[in-house]
């Protein structure tokens, strides 16, 4: 496993997005026992090893490179991350620019492209990490309106009766 993480660590630096992945992965689930096997898991850290090669706070650098090699799930997450900022321990400050930025990117191929056009949205009815702008929020809900599953005063099928 060790070798097998360092070898896609130096990959990952040179620019690959696929084993930037692998890296992003491993570092959000370094400390969840994802993918862990009984023999790498070390009691002391409670955590799945080798930690010494990647770390939770290098998970944005990571996902930065998987998302300029188009991997959908990389945007998604520096989007909402950025978004939120809850998740500092991944390396992500809550910097509402770069959410605009990773939001826009994911808009279009991230599995959940209405939810990050929900959020780009907000942030431009709101003025958050770029300039107010109500037309582009409102075209943005336009192009991906809520759906009905997710509105909660609809607690039943629309009927003509």
């Amino acid at each position: 496993r060790e070798e097998y993480l360092k070898a896609a660590r130096d990959a990952a630096e040179a620019g690959d997005p696929e084993f930037a992945v692998v890296m992003m992965d491993t570092g959000r689930n370094i400390k969840r026992l994802y993918h862990c096997r009984p023999e790498d898991y070390d009691k002391a850290s409670s955590g799945c090893l080798p930690q010494s090669v990647v770390t939770p706070r290098e998970t944005r650098k990571w996902a930065e490179i998987a998302a300029r090699g188009g991997n959908p799930h990389a945007k998604n997450l520096l989007c909402t991350a950025h978004y939120f900022g809850t998740r500092t321990d991944w390396g992500f400050d809550g910097d509402k620019r770069k959410a605009v930025r990773w939001c826009f990117a994911s808009e279009k191929t991230a599995c959940s492209a209405g939810w990050n056009a929900g959020i780009l949205a907000e942030m431009f009815e709101r003025g958050e990490g770029t300039a107010k702008d109500p037309a582009t929020a409102s075209e943005l809900r336009r192009q991906y309106p809520v759906p009905r599953a997710a509105r909660p005063y609809l607690l039943f099928p629309e009927t003509s009766r």
